[in-house]
């Protein structure tokens, strides 16, 4: 899992950046996140984005287990490790830092897919090849959403609850 300095330097990242291109205002920052949406169009811009993902799992799951290649145990005994404390900043936290720095600042400058293999490399602390395939596909899910309504928020929400629900469902099968 990774480690929550490194969330905090991705979550700091894309503000950084900004600033050396010359954002300097809360609204600049806002606005070159795209993170100035209304709130109602926001969460149902989530709640598409949370069932195409899960949809997409569902099938990534099913492809991986008919190809034999299905290690996320290794994902659910990781996830067992980690204190209450670092599964929160995985909800909370980690989902807002790297929806901010791979879609809102990355995926502008390199596309979608460059974007999402940087996403899926990130995931590689997992010692699991099916969570890297996972990430990077999941992260094209989002990166085309983004794309499509440019609202950062309903990406973080999305990917916050896809998060809380693989989490839940880790600690459900490890019990």
């Amino acid at each position: 899992m990774k480690i929550p300095w490194f969330t905090f330097l991705v979550l700091a990242l894309p503000f950084a950046l900004l600033w050396l291109e010359g954002k300097r205002k809360p609204r600049e920052f806002a606005r070159a996140l795209s993170l100035d949406v209304a709130p109602v169009q926001s969460l149902r811009g989530a709640a598409v984005l949370f069932a195409k993902m899960f949809v997409l799992l569902v099938a990534l799951s099913l492809a991986l287990n008919a190809l034999n290649a299905n290690d996320s145990r290794r994902v659910i005994e990781v996830v067992r490790s980690q204190s209450p404390a670092l599964l929160f900043v995985a909800v909370a936290v980690a989902p807002f830092a790297e929806e901010l720095f791979f879609r809102g600042y990355l995926q502008k400058r390199v596309g979608v897919i460059l974007a999402s293999v940087l996403f899926a490399v990130l995931h590689y602390s997992y010692g699991s090849v099916s969570e890297i395939i996972a990430a990077f596909f999941l992260s094209v899910v989002i990166g085309a959403e983004f794309r499509k309504r440019n609202d950062l928020n309903a990406c973080v929400l999305a990917h916050a609850a896809f998060n809380a629900m693989t989490i839940a469902i880790a600690l459900h099968f490890a019990a």
